[in-house]
């Protein structure tokens, strides 16, 4: 598809898949998707950032969730931390906030459990990339 789509058009990493034939719930996107055939997709595009912040020695003060076998995960919540502490000082279009997506840590991607673990393991300087989702889609 991508070598034949417009620039505008191309699928993206990061991009998200919102719409399969009409069928916005995911498990109703999954079940066609499974049944084969043609299918009209659409994707949504997310705003991407990268945050990078300074934790010391405090927790990141973030209840983190994700699928087994996933490569991000979701901030879930935010409690007292170097996230929060982050955000009070960051404008406003780069604060973390609940249900960003987290698929980097310091430059490492990998497999979720290992992104959250190389959080809660890092002192001093943290590098974050984010994707943000639509305000009305699941992600976890």
């Amino acid at each position: 598809y991508n070598q034949k789509a417009e620039a505008s058009k191309i699928v993206c990493e990061n991009d998200w898949l919102v719409d399969v034939d009409g069928a916005k719930g995911k498990q109703e996107m999954v079940a066609l998707l499974k049944a084969g055939g043609r299918h009209t997709l659409t994707f949504y595009r997310p705003a991407c950032l990268t945050v990078k912040f300074n934790k010391g020695p405090k927790p990141l003060g973030c209840q983190m969730v994700f699928q087994r076998d996933s490569t991000s995960f979701e901030v879930k919540d935010i409690d007292d931390g170097a996230v929060r502490d982050y955000n009070e000082t960051a404008s406003s279009d780069l604060r973390i906030k609940t249900r960003d997506v987290i698929t980097s840590v310091n430059g490492t991607k990998g497999q979720a459990p290992n992104l959250v673990q190389a959080c809660k393991q890092s002192r001093g300087s943290v590098e974050l990339f984010i994707i943000r989702p639509p305000p009305d889609l699941w992600v976890v």
